[in-house]
């Protein structure tokens, strides 16, 4: 008898769990994609992926488009695609689209501070965790559309190469680094190192770099980090592998 209830229980318990864990699926996984494939149609998801894939991989030169592997391809109704890849197995790349306002000189649209980032309170975040080793978070906010540009990293004052006015690349050790496009606003994109162990709390710098690359009246906004804490990139790599010298 006793052995009955006892199996009732169990059976009651899971029962109850599974409802719960409906329930979290129900609501609050759809909130979360509400910012990527959630109120858009599967035409336009497949046409902003495909669009956001190649125009990503036509920044860089053929010898690196060959060692270009998707991983991720983030969409949503109101932004350009967050194209993601592993390169060479070693690097992990990120592009992401912006669309300007008028005629523009990136040297006057970007700004660049060390202070600590985060994710912005109050924000709908989505993205990826790279293994026990990075978080990369894009928001609801903004709509791919920007008249400033705002890079904050945490560590290592980055090294900058401006070529033209085509591009330009910062080249840093970090454990975090935000991109948003107001002076206050939140951010849109956070890159986050995760604690390696118990025996090291704080978050582990590594090789960074980002670089907005200028096309027309676009600029593409490139983050490219190691994948190896060990790897250390020079300040010329990024722009080497989107051939601008």
């Amino acid at each position: 008898m006793k052995n009955t209830k006892r199996f009732r229980l169990i059976i009651g318990l899971i029962a109850i769990m599974f409802l719960v864990f409906t329930l979290i699926r129900s609501c609050i996984i759809p909130f979360a994609r509400d910012i990527s494939e959630q109120n858009i149609s599967k035409e336009e998801v497949k046409r902003k992926k495909e669009q956001g894939r190649d125009e990503a991989i036509n920044l860089f030169v053929p010898e690196v488009r060959k060692k270009l592997i998707l991983k991720h391809n983030f969409v949503s109704k109101s932004k350009h695609a967050y194209s993601v890849f592993v390169y060479d197995r070693k690097y992990k790349i990120v592009v992401h689209k912006i669309n300007s306002m008028g005629k523009f000189s990136l040297e006057k649209i970007v700004d660049y501070k060390r202070a600590a980032t985060d994710l912005s309170p109050d924000v709908v975040y989505a993205g990826y965790e790279d293994g026990n080793y990075l978080d990369f978070s894009y928001s609801s906010e903004y709509d791919s559309t920007a008249k400033s540009i705002y890079i904050t990293y945490d560590y290592k004052s980055p090294s900058k190469i401006a070529i033209g006015d085509s591009i330009i690349s910062y080249n840093t050790l970090a454990s975090n680094i935000s991109i948003r496009y107001e002076a206050d606003g939140p951010n849109d994109m956070v890159f986050k190192t995760i604690q390696p162990n118990a025996f090291h709390p704080e978050p582990m710098e590594i090789s960074m770099s980002v670089a907005l690359y200028k096309k027309g009246s676009s600029v593409f906004i490139i983050v490219l980090y190691v994948r190896d804490r060990g790897i250390i990139m020079d300040d010329m790599f990024l722009p080497n592998l989107l051939g601008v010298r």
